[in-house]
């Protein structure tokens, strides 16, 4: 079987949800790929993969919301019956 190795690079403006499925059908389509695997690999730590159908464009929107909920930016309330406040330890990030 034949592998093909390369870089796709993302540019973002930091937190937020991108859809890379341009990316992705391009590079398919550029080494003329019929059949066969993807492996995506993310190189920065606090940066995730989520593939879905994306048949409705509001997922994105959806997803923001909710990650956003659970996972408040600054700081966020402990599952105690106290909900006490806690704020993040690491800002090098952004």
């Amino acid at each position: 079987m034949e592998q093909i190795f390369s870089t796709i690079q993302v540019k973002s403006s930091g937190q937020g949800l991108q859809d890379i499925t341009f990316l992705i059908t391009n590079f398919i389509k550029e080494n003329k790929i019929k059949t066969g695997l993807i492996v995506l690999n993310i190189m920065h730590t606090s940066c995730s993969l989520i593939v879905n159908e994306n048949a409705d464009p509001n997922v994105l929107k959806d997803l923001e919301k909710y990650i956003n909920s659970i996972v408040p930016f600054n700081k966020y309330h402990d599952l105690t019956k106290e909900r006490k406040e806690i704020s993040y330890k690491h800002y090098q990030e952004g």
